[in-house]
């Protein structure tokens, strides 16, 4: 190499990143405790969302993955990302 750093195109976007996705589920709900497994370790990704937090289920969840994407999958059925959200008064 000619000690240029290559160039990355294309990439995941944010939607897609699933640790931009983590970042933004935490910004949106505090609440929820993660807990990913230690580094070049076996486990599963979890978190552990508090009694009534979803809408209409008044249990506390636990919610468990191999891996973040599939974590992040979970999590955003019951809370799709607020940017994706119609906003209320916003009918034309």
């Amino acid at each position: 190499m000619n000690g240029q750093r290559p160039t990355v195109i294309g990439g995941l976007s944010p939607r897609d990143d699933p640790v931009a996705r983590l970042h933004r589920f935490q910004g949106e709900h505090p609440e929820v405790q993660f807990t990913a497994p230690h580094m070049g370790g076996r486990g599963r990704y979890l978190a552990v969302v508090p009694a009534g937090s979803v809408p209409g289920d008044p249990r506390e969840i636990t919610v468990n993955s191999l891996d973040l994407a599939g974590l992040m999958d979970q999590l955003e059925e019951n809370w799709p990302p607020e940017e994706s959200q119609p906003q209320e008064g916003n009918q034309e």
